[in-house]
């Protein structure tokens, strides 16, 4: 199969194609997108011509599959779009306005470019849809929040539903039970608690500017901080979350731009209460996690940081206090596998098993 991988930043368009599905993307450039000298409607209809015409992209092109960030509680795995998923999509546009509209028109633009290739959306927040209603609520006036998508979600729903799959592979023995903590380390990480299939707890929130602190993002903060913010020193809404979202988190502490990899892998003294600070909140959430499993058979990182579980893993076990009930053993690892070949892998069987129904 021939796949293109197809991922939205907030000002870029990230691309790979795997061809005749080798394990190694063949192309894996990054298109900036600078949304105030866009003139045309059609902008990424003009990038993924442009995708076609620059190569390797062979044909016939298999399938296209797209990173959604969000489907709130409508999307509870990867789907084949057609025109009731592009429906279903549409009317999330209240629920993420800064995201659905610009996920539309890629889609829309996948189609038109290459009319005859399958189109695939997989959701980050698909795999958090089954969390417990104790695990999503949020503890103000049920009036304020009906909508059944504000409620808590997670992110990063692809690497921990991977890192389960690694876990139970790995380790047989703890398929039965399993209790497995997943830490996906990237610049926002996310810890998730996964009993058996299904996630039990997340560190992320409505957003996922909750939960751990990230290389640029603060974490769990006290509400009325931003209302001082807004009171006392008169910051408007956009200017504290400038400062909340892309000036916190390692950069606000090290006073500089840190990389996970970067802080656990250094053993400069200046960044030791940098490391320290991070050790001591990802060890409180991890203790959360194994509360709401009541107990813990295994840990496995991921994400782009994976690798700086290296020097985390040994230090989690250590101080961990509850250990696994299988001889005293709490298995870990660390996944690297990247998201673009999660996502090539998850598209072929999405593709071999729902084979496109035309109606009429």
């Amino acid at each position: 199969m021939n796949i293109l991988v197809l991922r939205l930043g907030l000002n870029t368009l990230h691309h790979a194609y795997f061809q005749h599905y080798e394990r190694q993307p063949v192309k894996r450039p990054v298109h900036r997108i600078d949304r105030s000298q866009w003139h045309s409607e059609n902008k990424y209809v003009d990038i993924l011509r442009e995708v076609w015409q620059e190569g390797p992209v062979a044909t016939p092109l298999d399938a296209i599959t797209i990173q959604a960030k969000y489907g709130g509680v409508v999307f509870s795995g990867p789907v084949r779009v057609d025109a009731e998923v592009l429906e279903k999509l549409k009317k999330l546009t209240p629920c993420a306005p800064l995201h659905v509209p610009e996920l539309v028109e890629l889609v829309e633009a996948g189609r038109e470019v290459f009319p005859r290739t399958p189109v695939v959306l997989d959701f980050e927040t698909a795999f958090f849809v089954t969390l417990p209603d104790r695990e999503h609520s949020l503890g103000v006036d049920a009036d304020l929040i009906r909508d059944p998508n504000m409620r808590k979600f997670g992110f990063y729903g692809i690497y921990h539903e991977a890192a389960r799959d690694y876990a139970l592979d790995c380790w047989p023995e703890i398929r039965e039970s399993s209790r497995i903590l997943s830490i996906c380390l990237e610049p926002r990480p996310e810890i998730a608690a996964i009993l058996g299939n299904k996630p039990v707890m997340v560190t992320s929130g409505v957003t996922p500017l909750e939960g751990l602190p990230g290389h640029t993002t603060c974490g769990d903060l006290d509400p009325n901080i931003v209302l001082t913010l807004a009171q006392k020193k008169e910051w408007g809404p956009e200017q504290i979350n400038n400062v909340l979202t892309r000036e916190s988190g390692l950069l606000g502490l090290a006073g500089r731009p840190l990389t996970f990899q970067e802080l656990f892998g250094s053993e400069k003294e200046e960044l030791k209460p940098v490391q320290d600070f991070m050790k001591y909140r990802i060890l409180l959430a991890c203790g959360s996690g194994i509360a709401a499993m009541s107990g813990l058979d295994a840990i496995v990182f991921s994400g782009q940081y994976a690798s700086a579980g290296k020097k985390l893993g040994p230090w989690l076990i250590s101080r961990l206090s509850l250990q696994g009930s299988r001889k005293n053993n709490v298995y870990w690892d660390w996944y690297d596998e990247p998201i673009d070949q999660l996502l090539a892998d998850r598209a072929v069987q999405v593709i071999l098993t729902t084979p496109l129904v035309v109606k009429g």
